[in-house]
């Protein structure tokens, strides 16, 4: 089958080699388009199993946990196409709607950036393109031409409101989002690496700490979004709870909001993410 010179796929990947060969195998293996994975230094064997599963895959190894925007970058770096397709490891992307999507991005003008397709049954309204304030990080193809003004995702970031950031900084540079309505790639949402305990722990608090470092960033940390405000209640939350799961959420998201009010940042000197 002949390569595409115009699109690179894009993974970023931790503790998901099962993820990408359950959903990712057929787009992998048909070699139809560059493919890079980004291995956020995998606690368990995931590095080695994709690299002898995907050997024409280029996989890259973090030294340590970059979180999602910030391995994404190293993908944006590495690009030499003038399209990259960024995919959740538990996105059901085929072939055939990967190209779907290509023809349609190249048919569009240089204004715009972002395409992404529909990866909610509710947004699969076939009306075609529709233009969008921000659309899910779960899947976005970018023009890697039109972004150099706008960069890569927020590196003092870890994970959440990455791509809410990168899109509200795409539209300040006059730059347009699109979602292809006509296209539906099926999400399987949290199951892109294994649960534990520590890691809902991790993400609770980057969550939380993200959620009030956009809005601030942004100069929209008022009304429900104060930081004050949003600390006070999951205080309440964590004191009311009576199932433990819950009581754990609201904690970590009460230290996750403290913590960026006492300034403290999500990503450690190390290079780490901050690890309650």
């Amino acid at each position: 089958m002949n390569r595409s010179d115009d699109v690179t796929i894009a993974i970023v990947s931790y503790n998901s080699f099962q993820a990408i060969s359950s959903c990712l195998s057929e787009l992998i293996d048909s070699r139809s388009f560059p493919v890079i994975i980004i291995d956020n230094a995998s606690s368990d064997d995931t590095a080695e199993r994709l690299e002898q599963r995907f050997p024409d895959s280029t996989l890259v190894k973090s030294p340590c946990n970059l979180g999602y925007g910030r391995a994404a970058n190293l993908a944006m770096a590495s690009c030499t196409t003038k399209y990259l397709f960024l995919i959740n490891p538990d996105l059901k992307a085929t072939t055939a709607e990967v190209k779907q999507l290509l023809l349609t991005f190249k048919q569009q003008n240089e204004k715009v950036a972002l395409l992404a397709p529909a990866v909610e049954e509710k947004a699969h309204t076939k009306q075609g393109l529709v233009e969008q304030d921000w659309v899910i990080g779960a899947a976005m193809m970018f023009n890697m031409d039109a972004m150099k003004p706008v960069g890569g995702f927020d590196d003092k970031i870890f994970l959440f409101s990455e791509e809410t950031d990168l899109c509200m900084r795409i539209q300040k540079a006059g730059l347009k989002i699109l979602l292809d309505t006509d296209v539906y790639i099926e999400h399987l949402y949290r199951q892109s690496s294994t649960p534990n305990p520590k890691t809902e722990a991790l993400k609770d608090w980057h969550q939380a700490w993200s959620f009030c470092y956009f809005h601030h960033k942004h100069h929209s940390d008022h009304g429900k979004y104060n930081p004050y405000r949003r600390a006070i209640r999951y205080f309440i939350k964590y004191v009311l709870a009576t199932d433990q799961a819950k009581k754990n959420r609201y904690k970590y998201r009460l230290k996750g909001t403290l913590s960026f009010l006492l300034q403290r940042p999500a990503i450690l000197h190390s290079g780490s993410p901050y690890t309650p």
